[in-house]
């Protein structure tokens, strides 16, 4: 999955291993996503990979759990995880409209 060592020397050069967080994701029963959550960070940074999707996505304010999006208002992926589950959403730039792309995300191993 994601090379952690490259990611990090691209995103935050001179990363502690402490900054970074990986979990693998089990969603929809059978397709396999990979997180590296970067937490020392402000906003902090998940970067997901899997399934044909890759994505770098920033912390934003959510009134439970952790939601991650790419800028406000363009659309893209949302990451809303919570525990040791999550849902990776479509949002529609135009309507903010967001549609699940994988669900029943769950920490493999957790």
């Amino acid at each position: 999955m994601i090379r952690r060592a490259a990611l990090a020397a691209a995103l935050l050069p001179g990363a502690a291993a402490g900054e970074i967080t990986e979990a693998t994701y089990l969603c929809d029963g059978s397709q396999v996503l990979s997180a590296l959550y970067l937490t020392e960070r402000d906003p902090q940074i998940v970067v997901i990979e899997g399934d044909g999707v890759f994505a770098a996505l920033r912390q934003a304010p959510a009134a439970s759990g952790a939601r991650y999006e790419a800028e406000p208002g363009i659309g893209g992926y949302v990451w809303w995880a919570s525990g040791d589950e999550a849902t990776l959403f479509w949002a529609d730039g135009e309507t903010g409209i967001e549609e699940p792309v994988l669900a029943g995300c769950a920490v493999v191993g957790g």
